[in-house]
């Protein structure tokens, strides 16, 4: 008896540290740090400031660390925004676009597919998209706080620019 109970405790302390080691830490108020997230930088913040580098980083759930596709990028109303971008002006982790539409100040990214072995993976990760500075974006004529969206799947990320006189 003395050893079926010995058995059970060892059992139930295994299970306690695999439930342990599994969660991520999650910090106190919130989910882990970075995940679900958008960030923007940009290279001049200063107004009517043109061409601007914009990156975004979006920290979220991807697939086999895919961003999926499109991605619809929703730039302030203000903003100089020209009619047609050129897949190679919008970078994916570094790699051109496979494509980029123009709607007002909505830009929809298609990601380049990516090949190989199949993989089912749901995973934290990051996507960083990159308006270079040939995209032509332009930054709004009056100073104060933008917001930035962008949507992925039925997911929408928001964050906040601050443009200076």
């Amino acid at each position: 008896m003395s050893r079926a109970v010995t058995l059970l405790a060892l059992a139930a302390g295994f299970a306690a540290t695999a439930s342990a080691a599994a969660a991520p830490p999650v910090p106190i108020g919130g989910s882990p740090v970075g995940e679900d997230s958008l960030s923007a930088s940009l290279s001049s913040m200063k107004a009517k400031a043109k061409p601007v580098e914009l990156t975004l980083k979006l920290h979220a759930e991807l697939v086999c660390d895919q961003p999926g596709s499109p991605l619809i990028v929703a730039l302030p109303a203000d903003a100089s925004v020209p009619t047609k971008l050129a897949p190679a002006a919008v970078l994916v982790d570094g790699k051109p676009s496979a494509a980029v539409a123009v709607t007002a100040h909505r830009v929809t990214i298609t990601t380049a597919h990516v090949g190989g072995i199949l993989c089912h993976v749901v995973a934290p990760g990051l996507v960083t998209l990159r308006f270079t500075k040939s995209a032509e974006l332009g930054n709004p004529a009056s100073p104060g706080t933008y917001t930035i969206s962008v949507q992925r799947g039925r997911s929408t990320y928001r964050t906040a620019i601050h443009i200076s006189a």
